[in-house]
């Protein structure tokens, strides 16, 4: 499955949006500048994984985090938030050795659902920027049939009022 390998190219129409704010950020010579000045602070290599890959701090449903704290002396953790600052600030999702990873528009499939990403660069057209068939075939793969109003008419009423989030 392309969705699993980090390929959404399929689920987008307008594939030209990513490509022209990648070009612009690898490009981008403040990027550049940070990100030397970030390897001079720290020891980047510590930090790749096997690939060369080094990932940003992972956001979580309804950017709720367990906790957030930063102690500036543990080297691992000041590092990470300054990483994830600058990824914040380039909408990157990591670097791959020198190289940034531009968030892409994502769609992951979850235990509790379907998780549309658009990244916050992108000027989102709903109509012209996603494949919704596409999407709505991933949606299915776990639902096991269609669902009609016959369905809610056999329930009783009190299951059917919304319960407070």
């Amino acid at each position: 499955m392309q969705v699993q390998k980090g390929t959404y190219e399929n689920l987008v129409k307008n594939q030209s949006k990513y490509t022209q704010n990648e070009l612009a950020i690898i490009t981008e010579p403040e990027l550049q500048r940070q990100w030397a000045q970030i390897k001079t602070v720290f020891d980047v290599l510590a930090h790749r994984d096997h690939k060369g890959l080094i990932r940003r701090t992972m956001s979580v449903e309804r950017n709720l985090r367990p906790t957030f704290s930063v102690a500036p002396a543990r080297q691992e953790e000041a590092f990470q938030a300054a990483f994830d600052a600058f990824c914040l600030r380039w909408n990157l999702y990591g670097m791959m050795n020198d190289d940034p990873l531009l968030l892409k528009l994502a769609v992951n499939i979850t235990p509790y659902g379907t998780m549309i990403h658009i990244p916050a660069y992108w000027s989102f057209d709903p109509k012209r920027d996603i494949r919704w068939d596409a999407i709505a075939r991933l949606h299915r793969i776990r639902v096991a049939g269609r669902q009609r109003n016959a369905l809610s008419e056999r329930l009783p009423p009190q299951t059917l009022r919304r319960r407070p989030t």
